[in-house]
């Protein structure tokens, strides 16, 4: 959304190559007929297959020269939560199960920002091209959302994340970095407020 809307440099064929990337660990991870994903004993035959996508993520990075080719607001909000736990000398929790539970947020907090497109539109001056490209980046999230859904269910007896965690991580996430993301747009338009992201994030499984 970045590159639509500021025009920040993108690298189509990294996001073709992450895109093939997360289409191949779902179609191998998730089973469509019980929306669950495969056992823990099956995940574990697939590592070498998610380690070599996990370096791959780490190529593109290495390329671009930070971390944008597989970062934005869930993974800032993973950071949040990461130095909220440190300040209260409390135990972590793997960043990667963090970013994965804020991730569901995070389609979540896309399918607002569709509620708002006009706004959008007007606040960013946009033409029609580039709200049909916002539109098209949601939907290529919410093709995931069951994969997430299935891999939160999976996961939550392994941490202790709470619900105010997230709303803090969500709120405060835009001031981890300067990096242009979907909670940028909702900041712009005063829709980052408690209220609006209290809903979403009761929907999500903890």
């Amino acid at each position: 959304m970045a590159y639509t809307i500021t025009g920040e440099v993108l690298d189509a064929s990294i996001v073709a190559d992450l895109l093939s990337g997360m289409i191949l660990l779902k179609n191998q991870l998730y089973d469509e007929s019980t929306h669950k994903l495969l056992s823990d004993e099956q995940i574990r035959k697939m590592s070498p297959t998610i380690n070599e996508w996990l370096i791959t993520s780490g190529k593109h990075m290495a390329t671009v020269g930070n971390s944008r080719p597989a970062s934005g607001t869930e993974h800032m909000m993973s950071h949040v939560m990461e130095m909220e736990r440190l300040r209260l000398k409390l135990p972590s929790v793997y960043h990667g199960i963090k970013v994965g539970i804020s991730t569901l947020l995070v389609l979540d907090l896309y399918s607002l920002l569709m509620n708002h497109l006009d706004e959008v539109r007007a606040a960013y001056q946009l033409t029609n091209h580039q709200i049909q490209s916002i539109e098209a980046i949601y939907k290529q999230g919410i093709y995931y959302r069951p994969f997430v859904e299935a891999y939160q269910e999976h996961i939550a007896k392994e941490h202790d994340v709470t619900r105010d965690e997230l709303l803090d991580g969500v709120i405060r996430s835009i001031k981890v970095r300067d990096r242009f993301v979907v909670a940028t747009v909702l900041d712009r338009l005063s829709l980052l407020e408690t209220n609006s992201i209290e809903t979403l994030i009761s929907k999500v499984i903890l």
